[in-house]
């Protein structure tokens, strides 16, 4: 893996960080937009998706043994092949410039 942070927007750090702190349990969309948006925003019916797909490309770019799975009409569920994976920290970095600390995994 390289050292390199990845670049994630607010958005999308903000997802990946309440999937995080939810691992192994399900969440549903409604949750996340209201993590994301908070309660009362209108969003694009899709907004949730789409960040979800940019996460999955970027764990997959990076060899993250960490996986976001969609539960059809249930929600999304933060899974490892690896325990240890859901344990282990590195530096991501939002568009912002601010750090989270988050799962990529191992390399």
């Amino acid at each position: 893996m390289d050292d390199q942070p990845q670049i994630l927007s607010s958005r999308e750090a903000t997802v990946l960080e309440f999937l995080m702190r939810n691992r192994g349990r399900v969440v549903t969309k409604k949750m996340v937009e209201a993590e994301v948006f908070g309660p009362s925003h209108e969003i694009a019916s899709n907004a949730i998706e789409v960040y979800v797909h940019r996460l999955r490309r970027q764990l997959l770019e990076i060899g993250a043994d960490v996986r976001i799975r969609t539960l059809r009409g249930v929600g999304y569920l933060l899974t490892s092949n690896n325990p240890r994976q859901l344990k282990d920290h590195s530096t991501w970095r939002p568009k912002s410039g601010a750090r989270i600390k988050t799962i990529i995994g191992s390399g």
